[in-house]
């Protein structure tokens, strides 16, 4: 009965981490654009 505890925990970290990170990109990416432009 943990197996299936342990793989629903570690499966919504990947997700949260991935927003997390989108965020990051796109104003990153957006501050690049703005110094080169």
């Amino acid at each position: 009965m943990c197996l299936p505890h342990d793989l629903n925990e570690t499966r919504p970290v990947l997700p949260y981490r991935r927003i997390s990170l989108a965020p990051r990109h796109v104003v990153v990416s957006a501050s690049l654009g703005t110094r080169f432009s």
